[in-house]
């Protein structure tokens, strides 16, 4: 007896392991990697696994996701056989149910609400008619008894009593019916909006060498996410470091919320080109003078995300002149995905939603059809390919450019035909289209950012919330130790990062001439040992919102200015010395003199340095000659005519500068000198 109770409990637990082992599988997002576009997503579960083969769905995943950035973390003992991805659209066929339950629901409901009025209508009219009537009088020639009269009285009062209640339970209903249609439509328009919006599955193949128990965890990338720094700069006083608040504004359209995710914010950029590039060869000729952008050769470039974008420019082979309005067809696997019409500088631009590799047809009247096989396009990449067509001896049928940027040949629209058809779409035209192939040319345009480097000791940082930095050879990354919640709405939620006190020069600049204001800067040595990004910045100054202003990190300089705005405290002023002005005619030029004075004034309780900017014509013609008379000793730039005081102001101290100059130039030229 023992032994078969044991037999059947062994065979029950086989059967569970076989059923956990079969099921759909649901899982957790654990955190979640931000990119400056696009985000790593990696989620995992508790999973049982028979001994032998398993098949594991994994369901209710982005639809966004890339399958060609899935991986799969080591199972241990167990083997993963295969995995593969596919969109789960039975969530789609469960919405018509739902949307066909509503409608039947909705004409049910007009079908109640249609019969209530009715009987609303019906008792309505009958309570009229009792409010209308009248007891017979004593002039009538029917006298009611008072028992008559009692019972009329009776029927009256009953019967008028149950209209006007039976009335209130209409209008009742009808309220609940209105009340309900209008949480149908609400449904309704809900489900209607989540049209055509499946889920994402993964489908993997596990060998367990034994019953087994693991925790599952699994990484996808997705595109519509991104995060973006932005700073709050903070100035109490110039004789304080900056306060720099660094945050970052975290966006998602992935169709999943991230709720109370671990965050990673890294600097990198998975879309970007990793490759150096190549120099490709630059000609000169009449019609092609500019330098040709650099090629990326990238054959294994897995990324699938955004749109791939081809572009050239069409040429007579013999001359090098444009060919406009030629048709440019782009193929894959002898369908037409898309096509163009060149410019009037033979340029043309075809975009792809996939990538991969494609065929490039080109067609133009008088000249032999030309296919490039073999262009590898990349998702958000320009690839360009430029073509070179020879001119054709045959006599060639009438092409037709429509409206619509397509070829037609003999009114048969090109886009309709096979590719082997349309490479013989032009009668007499030979179809080059082996002999006239050619290696493909990536042409791709990219960014790069320098490495920066970390000096703990330099400066003084606080996290505005639990995170640590993590420093790589080409990025850095943050990483949150608070979790967050982020819905898939696409709108920006703030995340904040680290808070730094950064020591600083200030100094305040001004340029008279264009504004007579004075800026002050803050001048940050060896910036790039906080790992900023660029990105919008609120100003404080004294504890007052003074403005926007926008962190550009992209400089070379080792020096990084940040504009902190004006302060009305230090009063400028530009004047024309009216006793400088002159104009002298001598024979056939005229001769004018000019002098400005610029007066600075220190209202501050603090000393300050001030930069003060002005400049003086420079004269790039033979007959126009420029002196400079006067300059308060002023550092002089002659080839940018620009003036440059650098002065250190007490409280209260008042400054002035002196600029004087003379123009002389023929007297037939007309020249706005002020």
């Amino acid at each position: 007896m023992k032994k078969t109770v044991t037999l059947i409990l062994l065979i029950l637990a086989h059967a569970t392991f076989a059923q956990l082992a079969n099921k759909k599988v649901e899982t957790t997002i654990k955190d979640v990697t931000l990119y400056k576009q696009g985000a790593q997503v990696t989620r995992q579960t508790e999973i049982k696994l028979k001994k032998g083969d398993n098949e594991l769905t994994l369901v209710n995943l982005s639809a966004e996701l890339e399958p060609g950035t899935i991986q799969v973390k080591d199972m241990g003992s167990c083997t993963i056989l295969s995995v593969s991805h596919k969109l789960d659209y039975s969530k789609e066929e469960s919405r018509k149910t739902e949307i066909s339950k509503i409608k039947t629901q909705f004409d049910a409901n007009k079908e109640e609400l249609t019969k209530l009025v009715s009987e609303y209508e019906v008792y309505s009219k009958e309570e009229k008619l009792l409010e209308a009537y009248t007891i017979p009088t004593t002039n009538d020639k029917q006298i009611l008894s008072l028992a008559s009269m009692k019972e009329t009285l009776d029927f009256y009062r009953s019967r008028l009593l149950e209209i006007k209640n039976k009335i209130m339970e209409i209008n009742a209903a009808i309220k609940e019916l209105a009340k309900a249609k209008s949480l149908m439509g609400t449904k309704l328009d809900s489900l209607l909006a989540k049209e055509d919006q499946p889920t994402g599955t993964i489908e993997m193949k596990v060998n367990a060498k034994r019953d087994t128990a693991l925790t599952l965890q699994f990484s996808y990338y997705v595109n519509k996410a991104g995060w973006s720094a932005i700073y709050d700069v903070r100035v109490n006083s110039v004789a304080e470091p900056i306060r720099l608040v660094a945050k970052a504004n975290v966006h998602q359209e992935t169709g999943e919320d991230w709720n109370n995710v671990s965050l990673t914010l890294t600097s990198s950029n998975p879309v970007s080109i990793n490759e150096s590039p190549i120099l490709n060869k630059w000609t000169l000729s009449r019609y092609a003078s500019s330098s040709p952008k650099p090629i990326y050769c990238t054959p294994n470039n897995t990324n699938t995300t955004g749109i791939c974008t081809l572009k050239g420019k069409i040429t007579d082979n013999d001359t090098g002149e444009p060919l406009p309005f030629a048709s440019v067809i782009l193929s894959s696997d002898n369908k037409v995905v898309g096509s163009a019409i060149t410019d009037i500088d033979g340029n043309y631009t075809i975009r792809a939603t996939d990538a991969g590799k494609y065929d490039l047809k080109i067609v133009y009247v008088g000249y032999t059809s030309k296919v490039l096989n073999g262009i590898t396009l990349y998702k958000n990449y320009e690839v360009e390919r430029d073509a070179g067509l020879n001119k054709s001896t045959v006599s060639l049928n009438e092409v037709t450019i429509q409206e619509d940027k397509q070829a037609f040949v003999d009114g048969v629209k090109i886009d309709d035909m096979p590719v082997q058809a349309q490479l013989q779409s032009v009668a007499g035209v030979r179809s080059n289209y082996a002999s006239n192939s050619s290696q493909s040319d990536y042409k791709i345009e990219a960014n790069t950012t320098n490495n920066a480097s970390y000096n703990k000791k330099a400066y003084e940082e606080k996290n505005m919330v639990p995170n640590k930095t993590v420093y790589t050879p080409t990025s850095f990354q943050y990483s949150i130790d608070v979790p967050y919640t982020i819905p898939a709405d696409g709108k920006d939620y703030l995340v904040q990062i680290k808070e730094f006190s950064v020591p600083a020069m200030y100094e305040y600049t001004t340029t008279p001439k264009a504004d007579n204001k004075a800026f002050l800067m803050a001048n940050i040595i060896d910036w790039d040992q906080f790992n900023l990004m660029p990105g919008p910045t609120s100003l404080y100054y004294e504890g007052t919102y003074i403005g926007a202003s926008y962190l550009n990190v992209g400089s070379v300089d080792d020096t990084l200015k940040v504009s902190l705005g004006n302060d009305q405290s230090i009063n400028i002023k530009r004047e024309r010395m009216k006793d400088v002005r002159s104009r002298k005619f001598m024979s056939s030029s005229v001769k004018e003199t000019f002098g400005w004075e610029i007066s600075v004034r220190n209202n501050k309780k603090e000393n300050i340095t001030i930069d003060v900017i002005d400049q003086y014509p420079v004269s790039v013609d033979n007959d126009i000659v420029v002196e400079l008379l006067e300059t308060s000793n002023a550092v002089n730039d002659d080839k940018k005519g620009e003036l440059k005081w650098k002065v250190d102001m007490k409280p209260g101290e008042t400054k002035k500068f002196q600029i004087k100059y003379s123009v002389k130039y023929p007297e037939t030229y007309e020249l706005d000198l002020q």
